[in-house]
């Protein structure tokens, strides 16, 4: 389904950017009141509101890529476009979410026997693909039943495996509401620990996560201080928070606790280290375990003193600087939006096979910008060629036609049409190739367009003969008059158009029931009619030599077609002939103009 609401790339950028620089100036006043009085501390409560829902939001946006790709693939096996076991395609999809999102560690896939698909981001940032069994089967098993029951995907408990501990998601996977396996996906303790501590230097303050307000799930220096270490968790594979090596925040639980603003959703503590003094901020964080996360920061108070004598000036050169931010956003965020914009316009154009109104995109000095718009100029340009060799308007039509079951083969009444040269052969020996060349493609281009503005479908080209039907893929209840009306069309271009060469045409028309769809082997496979209509409307064009009167175009129907298509032509009959291949006579009447 389509998101109704769609907010604008550069309004996007604008806004985050200016929320990130909004919140990094509101951090430095926070912290710079909070060390001295009471109403201080009440003046910023709505800042420090502000940054802790900075800070947890910016950690949902970096757990909740793994989400997404959990998600997206069940959504996929639900709709039958990725199977469980088809490794190739896991393979591709996981190394294109994971591109996007560096942080998510890898994707698994187990099916109902538990056979394990394991894509996994490499040491070197490349992929890796393994496949085995799961290692123990029961507890497989019991997983299974509880990601059944739930319905969705689910945030475990930390997992370690081989050394690694990962914060991790599940989900189970289906089709056509039967349980075909589970996936998971999940971020590494140390990935989320890296992130933390390049937000820690960004802030200069040091930002943590705790599990279960037992254990230190991620640290700024997560790997130097638990390099080692004894304390570990054999379960999670997590330091506890009394064992793990950081003076301030071992004393967590201890610490002495602030008065408390009231309304606030963050608690506040004081701690000591040494000869340091430090002030701790916390709240719960719920959604991605079983058991609550604890987010915080703590940063020196003695690092306020001298800002608390310049509050004033740190706010209005905090607003400049968050004006002046959000302006340069703006400016980049528009540069970068009109490339990405002109690529959206462009793939409307791309999915309507409108691809005459494509523009050639331009370069870009932004490195992604540049290969997207190399690949999507290069993919244009193989359309354009593949356009040439399929039929447009059946393949826009297709696209659009949201049935699944309009290119399977099935029986319609539909009304086939013959144009052919009259004296081809003859005319042909006496010309070049190159001349008979130019000769055909003028004359199929004037075939076409009056088959195409009357809605119908070119077959094929056999020889000089151009074949084609109406009817289908889109039903059309006046199909035999298109086809008529076509005809005519054919006919007053013949006799009126500059750009027809000099030669005569015979056109045949037959209406009855044929099969229509999908027909062919894998890889080479047409939408085609096949049955005794089209062989008896061929047999009709076949007659055109008998009763050639020496017009410019000779345009026969049968007694099926000109009934189908009502009184609205002039009409002559020719008489009952017997064609190949049919027991009866066929009645055909020589197609005049429209009434």
């Amino acid at each position: 389904m389509r998101i109704k609401t769609r907010i604008p790339m550069s309004t996007l950028l604008t806004g985050s950017v200016g929320i990130l620089v909004f919140v990094t100036v509101s951090l430095v006043l926070f912290f710079s009141a909070l060390a001295n009085v009471r109403n201080t501390v009440d003046l910023l409560q709505a800042v420090a509101e502000q940054a802790m829902d900075s800070l947890a939001d910016d950690i949902r946006a970096h757990l909740n890529p793994a989400e997404a790709l959990v998600e997206q693939l069940r959504t996929r096996v639900e709709q039958g476009r990725i199977g469980v076991t088809d490794n190739e395609a896991i393979a591709r999809f996981a190394s294109g979410a994971m591109a996007a999102a560096p942080q998510i560690a890898g994707l698994l896939v187990w099916d109902k026997q538990f056979r394990e698909i394991e894509v996994l981001r490499s040491a070197n940032r490349g992929i890796n693909l393994k496949v085995g069994s799961i290692g123990d089967p029961n507890r497989a098993g019991a997983l299974a039943k509880r990601l059944i029951a739930a319905g969705k995907p689910q945030w475990g408990a930390p997992f370690h495996e081989d050394g690694v501990t990962y914060v991790n998601i599940l989900t189970p996977l289906s089709r056509k509401g039967e349980f075909t396996g589970m996936a998971g996906s999940g971020v590494t303790i140390s990935e989320l620990s890296a992130f933390l501590a390049s937000g820690s230097k960004r802030y200069n303050v040091t930002i943590f996560i705790l599990y279960d307000g037992k254990y230190v799930l991620a640290h700024p220096d997560l790997e130097q201080k638990t390099a080692g270490s004894q304390g570990k968790s054999a379960e999670t594979g997590l330091v506890r928070l009394g064992d793990f090596p950081d003076p301030v925040l071992s004393q967590f639980h201890n610490a002495e606790p602030r008065a408390q603003p009231e309304g606030a959703t963050f608690s506040i503590k004081s701690a000591s280290a040494g000869d340091a003094d430090y002030v701790v901020l916390s709240r719960q964080l719920t959604g991605f375990s079983d058991k609550p996360w604890t987010i915080g920061v703590y940063a020196r108070e003695g690092r306020f003193d001298e800002q608390f004598d310049r509050l004033g000036l740190s706010i209005a050169i905090g607003l400049a600087l968050l004006a002046v931010s959000i302006l340069v956003t703006w400016l980049l965020a528009r540069r970068l939006a009109a490339p990405v914009k002109q690529i959206s316009q462009a793939a409307e154009l791309v999915s309507a096979l409108d691809l005459s109104k494509i523009p050639r995109l331009k370069s870009s000095r932004v490195a992604e910008l540049d290969s997207q718009a190399e690949a999507f100029n290069r993919m244009t340009s193989a359309l354009r060629l593949f356009e040439t060799y399929v039929p447009k308007r059946l393949v826009t039509r297709m696209l659009q036609d949201t049935n699944p079951k309009a290119a399977k083969p099935h029986e319609e009444i539909l009304t086939v049409m013959f144009v052919d040269v009259i004296g081809f052969t003859a005319k042909s020996e006496h010309m070049s190739p190159g001349e008979v060349a130019r000769m055909l493609n003028a004359y199929f281009t004037v075939v076409n367009r009056c088959i195409d503005a009357e809605g119908g479908t070119v077959d094929k080209y056999i020889g000089d003969a151009v074949m084609a039907f109406w009817g289908a893929p889109e039903a059309q209840a006046d199909h035999a008059a298109r086809a008529c009306r076509a005809a005519l069309a054919i006919a007053e271009a013949a006799e009126n158009d500059a750009e027809f060469p000099d030669i005569r045409l015979k056109i045949a028309l037959h209406t009855g029931p044929l099969l229509v769809g999908d027909i062919g082997a894998p890889g080479r496979i047409n939408f085609t009619v096949i049955g005794d209509t089209v062989n008896t409307c061929s047999r009709i064009e076949s007659l055109g030599s008998q009763i050639d009167d020496g017009s410019r175009v000779v345009a026969m129907a049968s007694h099926e077609t000109v009934e189908a298509a009502g009184d609205g032509f002039e009409t002559r009959k020719l008489g009952a002939f017997s064609v190949k291949g049919r027991a009866g006579k066929v009645q055909v009447l020589l197609l005049g103009s429209q009434k």
